[in-house]
């Protein structure tokens, strides 16, 4: 059985670890983040296929939690060039 000493320590490092990952967990850790980096780490997608593969997920939603994301440094937002369909 570990002694007291050994237990202080772990608790120490488990202390140590949380304070490392915690700041990870809280920029990452609600609703659909999660859901929209499973979307977007195969490959690049379009707002509207995002939202698309994401069922119940509102635009308001979406968009929000991409900006958070994109302020967080964990997506880039491309802008293509494009010509309306005429």
């Amino acid at each position: 059985m570990a002694d007291d000493t050994d237990l202080d320590a772990l608790s120490a490092q488990a202390r140590t670890d949380m304070a490392r990952v915690r700041p990870v967990l809280d920029k990452i850790a609600d609703k659909w983040t999660i859901l929209i980096l499973t979307v977007l780490c195969p490959r690049p997608a379009r707002f509207n296929a995002i939202k698309r593969r994401l069922d119940g997920v509102t635009h308001k939603s979406l968009a929000d939690a991409l900006k958070r994301l994109e302020r967080n440094g964990l997506v880039t937002r491309t802008v293509l060039p494009t010509t309306p369909i005429g």
